[in-house]
């Protein structure tokens, strides 16, 4: 019964994880910002808060520490040579490998195919994972020029009305009831202003989802590719192991063979002695 109970908990746990949404929240005003919000936890990620750099504290004695500095420094500098050559060894170890195998023949079409078919599949599972919500949009256009104000409206007016076009066609899109839209000019002013505040969630289940989807559809289109390279004839058979030229020749001379021969040039000198 208890081991039930732990099955259970370990189940609950998984799905609460999985169905958990993960909100990224960005706002336009002053300046850019992000933030990250799970459940009632939120993490600022843009800007982050400027720290104070701690001033380093003088040495009691500098001349130690100018020797312990310089150990540092050439014992950095010899692994750092440590590396360098081993990199370089690794790298003419793999030319040499590149050199010795066979070149294999490279279908392009193929595997643009295969790309294609996993972002298809990535794409499609998106928008049921996928959502979007809209706070604010509020943006006055304002510049110390009215013809350029005029021509920044338009220009702004036009992208916006694209932007929203384009989101409405989305599945998982909607505006909050007490959203404020608006596009407006100031040709008082002389800096443009703007409001923007933009929500998007998705949970961990719907990125594992859309990771899955994606590993499918790359199976599907290796399995694909693999027929394809065959009926090309790109994929050339393997030579067996024992089939190499020298298997070859050491199997033409076994031990059956030799006896044979040389029985056959016994009878044959008799034959003429005879």
């Amino acid at each position: 019964m208890t081991g039930l109970w732990i099955l259970l908990g370990i189940f609950l746990f998984f799905f609460i994880l999985f169905a958990v949404p993960i909100h990224v929240i960005v706002g336009l005003s002053d300046e850019v910002s992000a933030a990250l919000r799970i459940l009632c936890f939120k993490i600022k990620l843009f800007p982050r808060p400027k720290r104070p750099k701690k001033k380093p504290k003088p040495p009691k004695d500098p001349k130690k520490h100018a020797q312990k500095l310089a150990k540092k420094k050439a014992k950095k500098e010899r692994k750092d040579l440590e590396k360098a050559e081993k990199k370089a060894a690794k790298k003419a170890e793999k030319k040499a490998k590149k050199a010795a195998e066979p070149k294999k023949k490279r279908d392009i079409v193929g595997l643009v195919k295969l790309l294609l078919k996993v972002i298809g599949a990535f794409l499609r599972s998106f928008p049921k994972h996928f959502r979007i919500r809209i706070h604010d949009y509020e943006i006055t256009v304002a510049s110390d020029d009215a013809a350029k104000t005029a021509v920044m409206y338009g220009a702004v007016y036009a992208l916006s009305q694209k932007l929203f076009n384009d989101l409405k066609r989305w599945k998982n899109f909607k505006i909050k009831r007490n959203a404020s839209l608006r596009i407006d000019t100031d040709f008082l002013a002389e800096k443009t202003r703007a409001n923007v505040k933009i929500e998007f969630i998705l949970s961990i289940g719907g990125v594992l989802a859309m990771v899955l989807a994606a590993g499918v559809g790359f199976v599907k289109g290796a399995m694909e590719n693999k027929t394809r390279r065959k009926e090309l004839g790109l994929d050339e058979p393997k030579e067996k192991k024992g089939d190499s030229a020298e298997n070859k020749a050491d199997k033409s001379n076994k031990p059956e063979d030799t006896q044979k021969n040389a029985e056959k040039k016994s009878v044959k000198n008799k034959n003429q002695n005879g």
